[in-house]
């Protein structure tokens, strides 16, 4: 027996698509957006892979979609502010950001998925980049007042206490530090001016976990990168709000994204992707000091075009297909659900995010007889309709002469897009800091959604009495 995930996979060869790609410098292929979480996670060669999605909300679900298939994900947003701007972007979008160029300059074999006008935009020379990336080991000779100065060059913001990525703190001799290339923070205890131990420790009882022979630092953010060229005019420009565009006054030339990627990398691209470029155009006027154009970027890399509608050339994928549209109806859904597919032996996965939605789902179709399962549960061959517990945006229908399978999202089935979610930053410590929420405003329960904080209140529940947050 194979589970979900083995089942679908086994049900489409790559091969032919890979050697093709390998040895020429476009491929085309028309397949729906649903499939390219599984087809991104089905190859394994040696190259950066740069999915550029439509929009950011395109760009969330596949990336959502692709850590749903524990396939390891990176993602590079654009920034979030307008050029040129009195306004700093977003730090989680930084640290997604020198997350990605970081990865991607070391390692060959990273999926990233971006949309295009991250993609085109200009960043610090790559080799200023390398340059500051520094390898820190326990017993290094290094003056404490040295690293603390290094860190605020970086673009890291000093605090009383780390509580998120991105913060350092001091101490006497200790200093904790949070990078963003890693999962959790870490602290560095000098002795003179000599690093004694570098431990991992957890974020909300402060306390360490393990020892470490060394550490990676990297800048805070790309604009933290090592400068070429500093002017005494252009110093202003060093710590304030509008670095993210006047950081290139400070180098000679600037590098694409491309330039980070140690190999040749493949980029797919959607068929109209010229046409994005024209729309960034219109909304930047000075655009070209800030984004490259397409053919820049584009001359060193292996495209992938995904076309809209097969042709008769499209070599490969040719069983894959949009799945059907079900007008939002749910007596629509069970009806070609059990006529145009179920019997016709279709194994058909429905996929959804939470387990109270699967139950619904299930006692909607009960008449189908489903079951809910796991992506990791083995499939019994006497089932043909599955509920699958799962964070994925959209489906697809393989219908070959082999395998036939339909592969359904809670968007598919309301014929509504999800809006896209910035992921929150989750507060382990949470009591300690919630005095930065305010009542009134909005938060996101991460089974519920979207809600309204209405405070804490003290409740006695079953005879005990504990905190409770009241969202509406």
């Amino acid at each position: 027996m194979q589970s979900f995930v083995e089942l679908v996979q086994n049900s489409y060869e790559i091969d032919n698509f890979i050697n093709y790609l390998s040895e020429n410098k476009l491929t085309k292929i028309a397949v729906p957006e649903g499939f390219f979480p599984f087809l991104l996670a089905k190859i394994k060669i040696e190259r950066n892979i740069f999915y550029i999605a439509k929009n950011e909300i395109e760009a969330e679900g596949i990336f959502a979609s692709l850590k749903s298939l524990n396939k390891k994900t990176l993602f590079f947003p654009d920034i979030d502010v307008l050029p040129f701007s009195n306004i700093f972007p977003s730090p989680d979008k930084l640290f997604d950001r020198i997350n990605t160029l970081y990865s991607i300059s070391t390692t060959n074999n990273n999926i990233i998925i971006t949309t295009l006008q991250a993609f085109l935009r200009k960043l610090p020379p790559v080799n200023y980049f390398r340059e500051s990336i520094i390898e820190i080991s326990k017993n290094n000779n290094i003056k404490r007042e040295y690293l603390i100065n290094k860190l605020i060059d970086y673009g890291y913001i000093r605090e009383n206490k780390v509580v998120e990525t991105g913060n350092f703190s001091v101490r006497g001799d200790i200093i904790d530090l949070f990078l963003p290339i890693y999962e959790k923070p870490i602290r560095i205890d000098f002795f003179g001016d000599e690093i004694e131990k570098i431990k991992i420790f957890d974020l909300s009882t402060q306390k360490s976990i393990k020892e470490l022979q060394s550490f990676t630092l990297v800048p805070a953010n790309e604009f933290g990168t090592e400068k070429e060229i500093i002017k005494d005019e252009d110093k202003i420009y060093l710590s304030g709000t509008l670095i993210h565009s006047y950081f290139i006054k400070f180098y000679n030339s600037l590098s694409n994204i491309i330039d980070y990627s140690k190999e040749i990398p493949i980029v797919i691209l959607d068929e109209f992707y010229i046409d994005q470029e024209i729309e960034i155009e219109k909304k930047y006027l000075q655009k070209e000091k800030l984004f490259f154009s397409t053919s820049e970027v584009l001359k060193n890399t292996k495209i992938v075009i995904n076309e809209h509608i097969k042709k008769s050339e499209t070599k490969f994928f040719e069983s894959i297909y949009k799945p059907p549209d079900f007008k939002t109806n749910f007596s629509n859904l069970i009806t070609i659900l059990e006529k145009d597919f179920l019997q016709k032996n279709y194994k058909i996965f429905i996929l959804v995010e939470y387990k109270e939605l699967s139950d619904r789902l299930a006692n909607i179709l009960k008449k189908l007889n489903p079951k809910i399962i796991n992506p990791e549960e083995k499939i019994e061959n006497e089932n043909n309709l599955f509920i699958v517990i799962i964070n994925y945006e959209s489906g697809f229908e393989l219908k070959s002469e082999k395998t036939k399978i339909l592969l359904l999202s809670e968007s598919d089935i309301s014929g509504k897009k999800r809006l896209f979610r910035k992921k929150i930053r989750q507060i382990e410590s949470f009591f300690e800091d919630i005095e930065e929420i305010k009542v009134g405003e909005y938060v996101v329960h991460l089974s519920y959604g979207i809600g309204i904080f209405k405070g804490i209140e003290r409740l006695n529940v079953l005879g005990k009495e504990k905190d409770y947050i009241l969202i509406e």
